[in-house]
Order: structure tokens, then sequence, then C-alpha cells
């Protein structure tokens, strides 16, 4: 596992319940650890750091609650001490143990039976599921349980265990097609409703196969014959259903305005029953379940902590952008600085632009443009420095190699640079400390010192190509996030007045390395084709990102990290922070 994933894993394990260890504690340690990797000497992953400073039984961060985060320490310890020769499940029962995961169930639980019995099935379903990993291989250990497990996850996969008894009290869920040959002592058939499921909607044919491949059948049915046949196969489906039951047979039906009861239940002349007293005992069951559900946000009390780590922030375009999609990602990556796993855009991203700048400044010093083998070469440098494992850089240097139509289209008619990957810094507003990198400035028209400021991209551009001129408000979450990007290069450029020497920024470019997955249309631009979006970011452009990134500044001096109101399938499902937000 890499140093990244570790570093979340710990994180994630320090923040648990169970362990109770006040926020304001993990934003100190946190904070600890961000100075730490500093130092020429100091420890350079957050779990190198923990072990460094509790092994040592050291003090100075003042904790609240140190014999919590001691009583973690010895755990994970523990944990990873036995990682190599306990089988898995065995090292899962002792975690549970020694973190007292099952008392702090209990204890929190208490006057909740719901979710009480909730969180110890699936405690126990999970550890059943594992012990049936370790019957399969008794010599499987914790790393390759974890890679089975990410494997699963990376196809989508489920991870299912079993309940741990099978006299708990509780429902088992079937279709009625997995039902048949089975027999229970009371069924419950929900969702009785016209067209909805008993009987459902037909659904039409969607490749109809020829009609003489069915030598059976002497002549096609007709529509009506079909929908007869539908509701047939319908009704002795509802009949294998409702034969389950020994006992008790149990409908239950809510109609609307759009949603009748099936007709079933008329023809079975099933007396409807509302069962008010039942309604009401439901409504105030559901309630405490869910008033029981809502935690208060954790970084509560810690107000203290987080002023002292915003204090020396900078601000650049990538943190206003996370800041304005998502606070609370802002929060975990930008402030406490949460490592994530590597990301093979991100990698690859990174390979590119060291192989753009190497592959210039030969340029600049030779002016002869050179061949694609500099290039590629700078590319394998770079993935090296990058560390990444063999799966990720043999994708990589397959991607690589899909560059070359974007590089000969480059070479055919390159533009000698001005500068290439400067760093600026400017000043905005109450000390408002804004920087940027741009990747390449070259002229547009030197008679007027117009300059044109380049930034390159890796990803896929379809989305960007569309959705760039339909932004309206630089402020928006629905805005393109490259647009705010380009008008802060602008304000970047013209305000570092020792950069731009009186030059002016007049377009700014987004140069796409991909090409373009499918035909845009309104664009005039084909599949396949590779394009270079420019913009022309205006005065007022400017002065409206530059009331964004004080307004933005004002709100992080708050301390305005909400998470979002719900979880959102586009912003959250790429987030690393996804599964500690909605866990």
């Amino acid at each position: 596992i890499d140093a990244e994933s570790k570093d979340t894993a710990l994180y994630k394990v320090l923040i648990a319940d169970y362990f109770g260890i006040p926020q304001a504690d993990i934003l100190r340690f946190v904070n600890f650890a961000h100075i730490e990797r500093k130092r020429p000497d100091g420890e350079k992953t957050l779990l190198s750091a923990f072990f460094a400073y509790f092994s040592a039984d050291r003090d100075e961060l003042k904790l609240e609650a140190p014999e919590r985060f001691k009583r973690a320490f010895e755990v994970v310890k523990k944990l990873l001490t036995d990682a190599y020769d306990t089988p898995v499940h065995m090292l899962l029962i002792n975690f549970i143990k020694d973190a007292g995961i099952y008392e702090y169930i209990l204890r929190e639980y208490s006057k909740n039976g719901i979710l009480r019995i909730r969180e110890l099935r699936g405690i126990g379903s999970f550890v059943n599921m594992v012990k049936r990993s370790d019957l399969a291989d008794p010599s499987v250990r914790l790393g390759a349980f974890l890679s089975e497990i990410k494997t699963r996850k990376s196809h989508g996969l489920p991870v299912q265990g079993d309940l741990v008894t099978l006299t708990q009290e509780g429902v088992r869920v079937y279709t009625a097609h997995g039902s048949k040959g089975l027999e229970f002592r009371s069924v419950i058939i929900p969702f009785c409703l016209q067209n909805k499921n008993w009987p459902a909607r037909a659904i039409h044919e969607k490749i109809k196969l020829p009609f003489d491949l069915f030598k059976d059948k002497k002549q096609e049915p007709d529509k009506e014959s079909l929908r007869r046949l539908t509701l047939q196969d319908e009704a002795r489906l509802f009949y294998v259903a409702m034969t389950r039951a020994k006992s008790d047979l149990i409908f239950t039906a809510s109609p609307t305005e759009d949603n009748v009861p099936s007709f079933y239940l008329d023809r079975l002349s099933v007396s409807k029953n509302p069962a008010e007293d039942i309604r009401e005992s439901e409504e105030t069951l559901i309630g405490k379940s869910l008033d029981s559900a809502k935690a208060a946000d954790s970084f509560i009390g810690t107000d203290d902590v987080l002023k002292d780590m915003i204090s020396g922030m900078t601000l650049n375009p990538t943190r206003l952008n996370n800041y304005i999609t998502c606070r609370r990602k802002f929060l975990y990556n930008d402030v406490l600085k949460l490592p994530g796993r590597k990301k093979k855009s991100l990698v690859f991203g990174n390979c590119v632009h060291k192989a753009l700048e190497e592959t210039y400044r030969e340029y600049m010093a030779k002016s002869k443009f050179p061949s694609l083998v500099l290039f590629q070469n700078a590319f394998r440098r770079e993935l090296r420095f990058q560390g990444v494992d063999k799966a990720m850089e043999r994708d990589c240097l397959n991607k690589m190699k899909t560059l070359k139509g974007w590089y000969e289209r480059e070479s055919a008619h390159p533009v000698m640079p001005i500068d290439l990957e400067k760093k600026l810094t400017v000043t905005i507003g109450d000390n408002i400390i804004f920087t940027g990198k741009y990747d390449k400035v070259e002229w547009e028209d030197e008679e007027k010192a117009s300059v044109r400021i380049l930034d390159y991209k890796t990803g896929r551009p379809d989305k960007h190509i569309k959705s760039i001129d339909q932004c309206k408000d630089l402020a928006s979450v629905d805005c393109d996030g490259y647009l705010r990007q380009l008008a802060a290069y602008k304000l970047l450029f013209e305000r570092a007045k020792k950069e731009s020497k009186g030059r002016k920024a007049g377009s700014l470019t987004l140069v796409f390395i991909e090409p373009l997955s499918e035909k845009i249309s309104r664009a005039s631009l084909k599949k396949g084709d590779y394009v270079s979006k420019s913009v022309q970011v205006t005065d007022e452009m400017v002065a409206d990102l530059e009331k964004i990134i004080k307004d933005v500044w004002g709100r992080i001096k708050e301390l305005r990290f909400e998470k979002l109101n719900e979880r959102d399938k586009d912003i959250c499902a790429n987030c690393d922070f996804d599964n500690i937000c909605w866990r």
C-alpha cells in the first residue's frame, strides 16, 4: 500500500467514533505532521509522524485527551505488527476487541435497539465474510486481502456477508422467482401497485427476434395476444409469491394521484386496513431512528486550531475552484492536507507538463524543435520520479504513445516561448496572497505588447469546450473551473509588474493534449480533432474574479467549511474524501 493510502487510512481510524479522540486534538496532530514534513530531518508521512511522536511519549502538543490518542496508537501498532503473520479474520477480531468497537456500539445505541442491532449485524456479517475468505485461502494475509477488496471496488462488486446467525429477528428479501420452492410462516408482498409491480408494466422487446426462428410457433401473435400472455405470466408469478406463506399473508400498497392499488387485490377481495395506530407507531419509530442517526459536525469546537492552520495560507486558482465546488473538500485537501491516493490522470498530467517544459526549453536553447524522442525520455524520467506502482506506470506509458499525433501537429508550427512554468505571486485586498503558475507565455502581437498565455490540459476536452462559453457567472458552482483559471492567469500576469513589464495578456488559451471523443456540431468539430480553446478574458471578468477571491477568503477566515447538503454523484464520486464525508 502506498504512503498516501496509509496516511488516509490512519486519518479515518483516528476520527472514528469508537476512539473518541477530540477533533481539536486530531487537528493539532495533523498540523504537527505538516510542520515535520517541512523540516529537512522531519517525518515525511502522517503515519511516520504518528509513530515517532507517540512512541517517544512526547507532550508538546498539549492534547485535551492524550490517553485516547495513546490508546489508538497502541491499537494501530498492534494491528500493523500482527499483520504479517496473523490470519485476517483473527486480525480483524482482535482490532474490534482492542479498539472497543463492540462496547462502543452497546453504549452509544443503548436506547435505540434498531441502530444497535444494525451496527452489530454489520460487523458480524463482515467478520463472517472474512472468515469464509480465510477458509478458502488460509495463507492469505492482510495485504492480499486488501488487494482483493480493492479489486472488488474497482469492478463495482459489493462486499457481502451473511447474518451472524439465522435465528435473529428480521426479514429475508427475495424476488418472486427466487422464492420458488420455499415456505415461510409470514410473507409480506409490498408495493402492490397497478403497472408498477403487480402487474408490472409490459416492456416492449428491445431487439425483436425474427418470427421464423421459433419452429413451434405457427403464427406470429398480435399485440393483444402478447398483452394477455404477459398478464398471465404476471398472475402466475403473483400466485407463486402468495403461496409461500403458511400462516400470514400481508399486502402493502400506498396509492397516490398517479398510482392505484393492484387490481389483483380487488380480485382477491382483500380488505383494506389503514391501521392508524400502526402508522403512528411507525412514524414515531422512523423519527427516532432519524434523530439518532444525525451526527453533529465533528469540527465543532476546533475553531482555535483551524484559525492557526489557515493563518499563513495562500490561495491559488486550484484552491479557489476547490472551495467553490465543495468547502469540505477544501478543508480536507488544502487546510488539513490529508493525503489522497495517486491518481493516474494527475500523474500522467504531471509527466506531460514536465516533458513539455523540457521540450520547449530545448527549443529556446537551440532554436530547433526537438524530436518526439526527447519528449518521451523526459516523460519517462518524470514518471520514475513520481514513484507509482507497476500497473499505473504501464498505463501511463501506454497513454504516452497516444500523444504522437498531437506532438507531430505541435512540432509542425511551433511558437517560441517568452517564458515557461513561471510562478507568480500578487497581493489582493486585505493582504490576501494569491499565487499561480502558468505553463507558457508567447507573443500574440509584439508591436502592441500583447502576449498569449497557454495552459496545457491532459484530460478530455469535450465537456470544457461545451461549457466554457455557457458560463455567465464566475462565482457559480456550475461555471467551468478552467475559465476561472484563465481569468486568474490574466490577473496574476498583469498585476505582477516585474513579470509583465508593461505587457498585456491579450488572449488565454487552453491547449488540450487529448483529441475530442465525440463530435461537437455547434463548434464544427469532429471526433478525433485536437483542439485549443482561446478565451478573451475581459477586465470586468478579472474584477469579478478579484471580488470572488476576497469573498472566498472572507469565508475561509470565518471557517465556513460546510459539507454539501447531500452527496452529489458528480462531485463526490471522484473525490478522495467521499467515504470520510458520507461514511
